[in-house]
């Protein structure tokens, strides 16, 4: 797939620089090529959303291995529990133990949940902004050629 940016200073390329007619200063262009990088810049377009989902995903599977490791640590952490409380000579010390792993394995939890929910939404901003830029300068460039080439009404205006 082809960059958004570099696709649209091709076409900004070939209205620019096409002859332009002797009496109207109209240009003319190749409507097959303009058509052609037109479907390329459409199918440009959504990686970014492609993106976002994927970003999506590892967000959820770093999130469900967090919660299983959790699981895996805290099931490890009762069972441990349990069988020093069977011991009455280590039991104080095995309650304290299980209450400090319980609250570290919470606290990993959370700051590893925090962590991976902080990057996401900074990349999905990051993917926004790119995104809201792309459509900011494809905006500009078609007002640009309406400016400059008027068209006669269409569906898609």
């Amino acid at each position: 797939m082809d960059d958004v940016v570099q696709i649209i200073d091709c076409l900004e390329d070939v209205l620019l620089n096409n002859k332009r007619a002797f009496f109207s200063g109209k240009i003319y262009v190749d409507q097959v090529k303009v058509t052609e990088m037109l479907s390329r810049l459409r199918e440009a377009v959504p990686a970014s959303f492609h993106e976002a989902k994927s970003i999506i995903s590892q967000r959820d599977a770093l999130i469900y291995e967090a919660e299983q490791r959790a699981e895996n640590i805290i099931r490890t952490a009762n069972d441990t529990r349990e069988k020093l409380i069977a011991e009455s000579e280590v039991l104080k010390s095995a309650q304290t133990e299980a209450e400090n792993i319980l609250n570290s394995t919470r606290d990993y939890c959370d700051n590893l949940k925090y962590n991976v929910l902080h990057d996401l939404d900074s990349e999905l901003y990051n993917s926004a902004i790119h995104l809201n830029e792309t459509l900011d300068y494809i905006d500009g460039m078609r007002s640009e050629m309406r400016k400059r080439f008027p068209m006669r009404d269409t569906p898609n205006n």
